[in-house]
């Protein structure tokens, strides 16, 4: 039976994570719980053995991600039966998006999504700072009265990767959108290599919306 989990969930949604290799941290799922809902499977124990999180947009759009099953409780149908369910949540105007693993993009068709997008998936083992710094800019912690300024946020994106990733030694990985071709040879640039490119996949009546131009890269895939 599928159950809709709560916060008070999210260390049992951890273990399944680590279990599965799935990179979630606790203040990931505090963040998807914040805007979104999260469904799952359990066992007989108790423990819980699948996961979906759904988070909705006023602009009518849904985004589906952490869609993970243990390994010992796949092909039984539970994957889609989440998806059964997200889609069964949702209003009948309401655009489903997802970015789809390889290993269920054949789940999500078979769903009714179909491919609009991609998003290239960049992983660093060593990061390169920038060699130089620009002229007249430096950095700073940012405040909740600096949100108006960064909305309007529209270049310098390579300096702000560089202030987050120069001092940080574990593995990175960034994901970005498919059309930023020159942050693309940034990142290249500065020890990233592309992993792969996952398809954004749609289910619903309307086309994907338009791009503002300010969407760098994804701080999740779940929230797409």
């Amino acid at each position: 039976m599928i159950e809709r989990f709560s916060e008070k969930d999210i260390k049992d949604l951890l273990v399944l994570s680590k279990l599965e290799k799935w990179d979630y941290s606790e203040a990931d799922l505090h963040t998807i719980f914040s805007p979104g809902d999260v469904f799952g499977h359990r066992n007989e124990k108790g423990n819980i053995v699948s996961s979906v999180a759904v988070i909705l947009y006023k602009n009518q759009s849904a985004f589906i991600g952490m869609v993970i099953v243990r390994k010992d409780y796949r092909k039984q149908g539970l994957a889609g039966q989440l998806m059964k369910h997200c889609l069964q949540t949702l209003s009948p105007e309401v655009n489903a998006y997802l970015i789809a693993t390889k290993e269920g993009e054949h789940l999500y068709k078979k769903a009714g999504f179909k491919t609009v997008d991609y998003v290239s998936k960049y992983i660093s083992s060593e990061y390169i700072p920038r060699a130089f710094k620009a002229s007249g800019v430096y950095t700073r912690s940012l405040t909740r009265r600096d949100f108006k300024e960064v909305v309007k946020l529209d270049e310098a994106a390579m300096l702000v990767i560089d202030e987050l990733a120069k001092n940080y030694k574990e593995k990175l990985r960034i994901d970005l959108s498919s059309h930023e071709e020159t942050l693309k040879k940034l990142v290249e640039n500065h020890g990233f290599q592309l992993q792969n490119e996952p398809p954004v996949m749609a289910c619903g009546v309307n086309p994907l919306p338009a791009r503002q131009g300010n969407l760098f890269a994804i701080a999740a895939q779940a929230f797409g």
